[in-house]
């Protein structure tokens, strides 16, 4: 016989403590098993700190983003003031560009 499993991950896990909050009640009605982090997100500390310890066996993975939020790394082309402002289109438009996808590169690294 074939077990059979479900997967249900959410994304923009420290995006809000709002998110944050979805993430801690889902895994602890049990439905949720795991979450994309946005690292770059505003509430990435809360999601650490304080959801994280309650959930011991959520598998958590890294959502790369680039297009909302604060930069990590210096990165100009891909922000205005340090906050990411370009879309999908700007990013099929330029995928050749190599100064933009260095920094893509860096913020990813």
């Amino acid at each position: 016989m074939v077990k059979k499993s479900f997967i249900l991950n959410v994304d923009n896990f420290g995006l809000s403590n709002e998110y944050n909050q979805a993430v801690l009640e889902g895994y602890i009605n049990g439905f949720l098993t795991s979450a994309s982090i946005c690292t770059n997100g505003e509430a990435y500390e809360n999601a650490i700190h304080d959801i994280l310890p309650d959930c011991p066996k959520l598998g958590v993975g890294i959502h790369l983003n680039i297009t909302t939020g604060k930069s990590i790394t210096e990165c100009p082309l891909l922000t205005d003031n340090g906050i990411f402002n370009k879309n999908f289109l700007y990013f099929y438009f330029n995928r050749k560009n190599e100064a933009i996808l260095n920094q893509i590169a860096n913020e990813f690294r």
